[in-house]
């Protein structure tokens, strides 16, 4: 990372053949563990479920939180990068509004 930009951007390659060959990783949820030397964060996703119906959910539908992937890098790196997240964070605000997350909502007073 010495030799480029902080939050530069790659140029959009819009042809196929030079496409990253790369797992596509989606999460809605997230939950961080650290050690003085490494941090991992689960990303997950919502999911349904599907089981033998009762009479209090006859659907047999159920909701839950499926882990997708771990991330796992130095604290170093976790740095470098909730740096790289927070300023493309305030980019998107600039250009379309801030944004408002249960979250955010909850950590004001939480991480003060």
């Amino acid at each position: 990372m010495a030799d480029e930009k902080i939050g530069a951007s790659a140029a959009v390659n819009t042809d196929l053949s030079e496409r990253i060959q790369a797992p596509l990783l989606y999460a809605s949820t997230f939950h961080a563990y650290w050690s003085s030397t490494e941090f991992n964060v689960i990303l997950s996703v919502n999911s349904l479920a599907r089981s033998q119906p009762t009479n209090e959910n006859p659907s047999g539908f159920r909701a839950g939180i499926q882990p997708a992937a771990i991330l796992a890098m130095s604290p170093q790196s976790a740095k470098d990068l909730s740096l790289l997240l927070q300023d493309g964070v305030r980019k998107y605000e600039d250009m379309y509004g801030p944004l408002e997350t249960d979250f955010a909502r909850m950590s004001r007073n939480r991480f003060k």
